[in-house]
């Protein structure tokens, strides 16, 4: 094996050693709860939690829906 070989033989094992060392494997599912409970922490998920609740009450308290729930009850 000559010098130039070896060398590139360390090159790529030393690379590859740091790439493992620089990426540790992670938790798929830990990850997730991570971000979910960062989510729910969040001011933009309690906006949206607060906008989604609004949405639902003006639905419920719509005439399009009664409409729409008179609509769907009719005999065809």
């Amino acid at each position: 094996m000559s010098r130039e070989s070896r060398t590139l033989v360390w090159w790529s094992v030393a690379q590859r050693l740091c790439a493992q060392l620089s990426s540790p494997t992670t938790d798929p599912e830990v990850a997730d709860r991570e971000v979910e409970a960062l989510w729910r922490a969040s001011w933009l998920a309690r906006c949206a939690e607060r906008s989604l609740g609004a949405c639902q009450a003006a639905w419920l308290d719509s005439r399009c829906r009664r409409v729409v729930h008179w609509l769907a009850s009719r005999p065809s």
